[in-house]
């Protein structure tokens, strides 16, 4: 299964680290489980949807993920709130 974290992460123009800071998660996980090293384990993805402002579904999607499905006011939020 394709984990499309990283895509998602550089289509809405964050680094690693400011997404580590975001979700909580560190640098060195956010990598590893971008660069599918990792399985991301199932009690950590409704953060990690959170922090990325997508869908479960966009993470996982067979197709490309497109900037249209990213919500940067939520990326926003999260940032804020996190």
């Amino acid at each position: 299964m394709k984990v499309n974290l990283k895509e998602i992460r550089k289509n809405a123009g964050v680094s690693q680290e400011e997404m580590a800071e975001r979700s909580g998660f560190s640098i060195s996980q956010i990598s590893r489980w971008e660069g599918g090293q990792n399985a991301i384990p199932s009690d950590r993805l409704s953060a990690l949807y959170a922090a990325y402002g997508c869908s479960i579904a966009d993470i996982f999607a067979e197709e490309r993920v497109a900037p249209a499905h990213l919500d940067p006011e939520m990326l926003d939020v999260v940032g804020a709130v996190s």
